[in-house]
This record gives C-alpha cells, structure tokens and sequence, in this order.
C-alpha cells in the first residue's frame, strides 16, 4: 500500500505516479505517446501537433510543482485546450483569407494540399517549405525540399517566405501562450495598424 497526498492506494500503479511526479520530464514523457496522438487527431499534423506538445510541456514544467492529482488529466485537458486553441487561430486566418477572395475549398482543403489538385506547383513548393521549416525535428529543413523550393522561387523570395513563416509560427506560440480569445476576430480589423 502507497500513501500519497494523504490517501492510500493498493494499486500498484500508484507508486509509480508518485515516483514520476517527481520528476516532471519523466512524468511528462511517460505520457508523450498519448498527448501526440490526441495532438495529432485534433490537428492533423505532426509540426502542429510537435508544437502543441512543446507549448504544453512547459506549462506543466511551470506548474508541475503544484499539487496535480492526476498527471494525465492534467496533460490530456491541457493538449486539448492548445489544439483548440490554434483551431481557433486557423479560423482566424481563414477569414482574412477568404475575405480577400480566395475560394472556400483551396482554405479548407488546405490540410490536404499534397493529394488536392487546387494548388500550383509554385504553392505546393511553398507549402512544402512551410512545413520544413515549422517543424524541425530533423533539426533542419532537408536538401531535397530546398530544391523543390528553389525551384520556383529567387533567394529574395525564400528569404521573405521563410520570414514569414517565421512570424506567422510566432504568432501562433504567443497567441497559445497568452490564450487569445477565439472568437471576436473580423477581417481587416488591424488594419489601422499596417504603416503605409
């Protein structure tokens, strides 16, 4: 029998959540499985999904030393709440997007872009650097996707795009960061921002 917080537990599961929470980052990665699949399933890729665990594991390395009854709850409800968070930013960017002309399937199916014939070889290019860029885990964007890349665009332009990209991922991680009410967005609503 453990005790633990105060209350018995004849599970022997139970000393090994009290020897884990301990130790946030073994906590945290004996659960990394489970949180990317979720990330996964809500946002359908594994950049965004890699992202929300990073957000994710340094809130629960910030509030790990409180008292949390139950560290896969805990994760779980956090995880989910970024993804719907950045579902809510994607909306966002929808908006602008589709004020501005472009159609509802080429937004909608963007998701899809490498098996949907809405997109350009020059935006399938771009597309595919976006991802390259978004997520490292690699460490760097590969050789192969640079060609593809260069094969379509200047170096002013990679460099722009590759910029932007840049900006755009910050702004996703500090609007999940802060959590930026969803909901109240309407196109052109910064425009009195933008400087001539």
């Amino acid at each position: 029998m453990v005790s633990f917080e105060g209350e018995s537990c004849h599970n022997p599961a139970c000393s090994a959540v009290y020897v884990r929470m301990n130790d946030p980052f073994q906590t945290f990665e004996s659960h990394r499985q489970l949180l990317f699949g979720v990330a996964y399933r809500m946002l359908g890729s594994r950049a965004d999904a890699e992202d929300i665990l990073q957000d994710a594991y340094l809130r629960w390395h910030s509030d790990a030393a409180h008292d949390i009854r139950s560290p896969e709850s805990w994760l779980v409800t956090t995880v989910t709440r970024l993804c719907i968070d950045q579902l809510r930013l994607a909306r966002s960017s929808r908006k602008d997007a589709s004020a501005d002309g472009e159609s509802e399937q080429r937004l909608y199916s963007l998701d899809a872009w490498q098996e949907t014939p809405y997109y350009s070889d020059r935006e399938r290019a771009a597309l595919e650097w976006t991802q390259a860029v978004t997520d490292l885990s690699n460490g760097h964007a590969s050789d192969s996707v640079y060609e593809k890349v260069r094969a379509h665009f200047s170096e002013d332009e990679i460099v722009a795009l590759t910029l932007a990209i840049a900006m755009i991922n910050s702004w996703n991680r500090l609007n999940v960061a802060f959590r930026t009410e969803a909901g109240g967005y309407r196109p052109g609503m910064f425009n009195q921002l933008r400087t001539a």
